[in-house]
């Protein structure tokens, strides 16, 4: 409701309570538009509601995002999410296989960097020794926190390193062996720990839960 009175209130930029209220039907209006005005989304003076306008903020996405549209962005994102191999997913939307094959990489890296910076959070409080496994002869590393697998390219050094619980290292072997099935092309050998980040992340997940996460971490 409250998004439906801001987008109105956006196209009208100056309305009254009476002017919206046949509009939108909403119970509760006037509780809504108290608290878009404590939330300086909204204006009052002399009777009437003004709209604030936000100042756009300056994208921190890269700038290839720039030459795409909403709507293929939308698409990329839903191709990502759905694991559609690059070429199918170029050919549905209509680009070519390198714009999609950047983008790609961008959400493994920022799915790879969010869980890095939690990982870095619960190491600080609980240092733990690393499990080291192999994919393609590559070595990774994996820490187990709150029931949740985290990996890096290169173990944290500290001194005092405890070692995972039984349960723990139990988990950590049933997760390795789903992710050695997924992680099954050679050339995911680049940013490897990329690729497994991102399969960990996908892993008891929703398409609708994956696309909003991405959503999120785009700031979209």
């Amino acid at each position: 409701m409250r998004n439906k009175i801001l987008k109105l209130a956006k196209r009208l930029d100056k309305f009254t309570l009476e002017d919206i209220e046949p509009i939108l039907n909403i119970d509760n209006m006037q509780e809504i538009l108290d608290n878009l005005i404590k939330e300086k989304s909204l204006q009052f003076q002399s009777g009437f509601y003004f709209y604030i306008k936000k100042e756009s903020k300056k994208s921190d996405l890269p700038l290839f995002f720039q030459f795409h549209t909403k709507e293929e962005i939308d698409m990329i994102i839903k191709c990502f999410c759905a694991g559609v191999a690059t070429d199918k997913g170029a050919f549905l939307i209509g680009i070519s296989d390198g714009p999609l094959q950047k983008f790609n990489m961008y959400f493994r890296e920022i799915i790879y960097e969010k869980q890095l910076q939690e990982l870095k959070e619960y190491f600080a409080k609980n240092l733990k020794a690393p499990k080291v496994r192999t994919f393609y002869e590559i070595p990774v590393y994996f820490y187990f926190y709150d029931d949740k697998l985290f990996v890096t390219g290169k173990k944290f050094k500290a001194k005092d390193l405890k070692e995972h619980t039984k349960e723990e290292k139990l988990k950590i072997k049933v997760l390795y062996s789903r992710l050695r099935r997924s992680i099954n092309h050679s050339n995911m050998k680049k940013l490897l720990t990329y690729h497994v980040a991102e399969h960990i992340w996908k892993y008891g997940k929703d398409f609708e839960q994956l696309r909003d996460e991405i959503y999120s971490l785009l700031n979209l």
